[in-house]
């Protein structure tokens, strides 16, 4: 075995920040152009013959899914960072799709998902943002699949602002029905009588003299 040259800095395998999480590929969409953002490992062949083993080089990728025969990927840039920041963000976090993929979805049959997957339509998402211009080149059946997109995605939407401000309608449904019991009671209390002599009341006779009656 050949002597390593003094001044060689060897390179490091990287074994991740404490912590961090394995980054898995997140999909998305852009109206209905399907992403995806995942990690490639790249070989690097001179890093390999210095090592005496295989390196490979963890590479940031996105993929846009036109359909079938156009998938279009390249590395990731700063212009596709911030263009398509909530899902690069998410895909650097590693907090997975925040979409709902065609493939784990039940309200289809799994032929009309492999037509739709074919199509490049890979979250329900981006099946709901299919113009009307582009049904006509889709497989039979995509319009009523559409609508039950976007009734799904409306449903979720639905879901998430109930999370967000589950606390709030939390708080204003008790204070209501402290309200409520508040009025329940008074409402059922005893009346009270007034205190001291009863009132007198003025009376005009036929004759004109008065008559004075106790209430």
């Amino acid at each position: 075995m050949e002597a390593r040259p003094e001044n060689l800095v060897m390179p490091v395998r990287y074994a991740g920040k404490e912590g961090e999480v394995v980054r898995a590929a997140v999909f998305g969409n852009d109206a209905d152009v399907g992403i995806r953002f995942f990690i490639h490992p790249e070989f690097r062949p001179a890093k390999s013959e210095i090592m005496g083993y295989d390196v490979y080089e963890d590479l940031e990728m996105i993929e846009f899914y036109v359909d079938k025969l156009n998938r279009i990927t390249t590395m990731v840039t700063n212009e596709h960072r911030n263009k398509y920041a909530e899902l690069y963000n998410r895909f650097k976090q590693g907090l997975g799709s925040s979409g709902t993929m065609i493939q784990g979805w039940n309200q289809i049959t799994p032929s009309e998902r492999h037509m739709l997957e074919a199509q490049g339509i890979i979250t329900v998402e981006q099946l709901a943002e299919v113009q009307d211009s582009r049904l006509a080149a889709l497989p039979f059946g995509t319009a009523a699949m559409r609508e039950k997109a976007k009734r799904h995605v409306a449903a979720q939407s639905g879901k998430l602002d109930a999370e967000k401000y589950g606390d709030t309608i939390l708080a204003l449904q008790r204070k209501l029905a402290a309200m409520e019991e508040r009025e329940a009671a008074r409402l059922a209390a005893p009346t009270k009588k007034a205190k001291g002599r009863p009132k007198k009341t003025k009376e005009i006779l036929e004759d004109g003299t008065e008559s004075i009656e106790p209430n």
